[in-house]
């Protein structure tokens, strides 16, 4: 059984924060893939997947686009606070605690993962850009510096 799928069109290409990452990627040719899932190594009995937002194609480089209130940013939101998602209360910290599960699944396959918050995309812009950029062009720039070598 594989351990890697995609998970094709989806809802995340209709919520703007997500269309704004890839559209930023996109016009720095970048190329994308949307939704990759993981299974997680360690839980054969539940065969539990992971739902990862955005693959940087040909890498081993994931991006989370974080909305604020479905992820509890840590700048706005106390681990004790209690965020109500799609109808059920949950504490901060337990979606701090599963965001950081996720992250390790990721990693357990030799994924990095960039977390890019909502907030960010609004009120730091530029900087953001420049993040998620530097974040995806450092392994493109090593493969086009080994092509022109060769």
């Amino acid at each position: 059984m594989s351990h890697v799928a995609f998970a094709g069109r989806c809802f995340i290409e209709e919520i703007p924060r997500y269309k704004q990452v890839i559209e930023i990627l996109c016009s720095n040719n970048i190329l994308t893939s949307i939704e990759l899932m993981l299974k997680e190594t360690n839980n054969e009995v539940h065969r539990k997947y992971y739902k990862y937002d955005i693959l940087i194609s040909n890498t081993n480089k994931l991006i989370e686009v974080n909305g604020d209130k479905w992820h509890a940013n840590p700048l706005i939101y106390k681990n004790t606070d209690i965020i109500n998602i799609f109808g059920v209360d949950k504490k901060c910290e337990d979606i701090w605690i599963m965001d950081s599960n996720k992250r390790k699944c990721a990693e357990s396959y030799g994924f990095t993962v960039l977390s890019v918050w909502e907030s960010d995309l609004k009120y730091n812009l530029e900087k953001t850009i420049k993040e998620i950029l530097n974040y995806a062009k450092i392994l493109i720039d090593r493969l086009n510096r080994l092509a022109l070598s060769q």
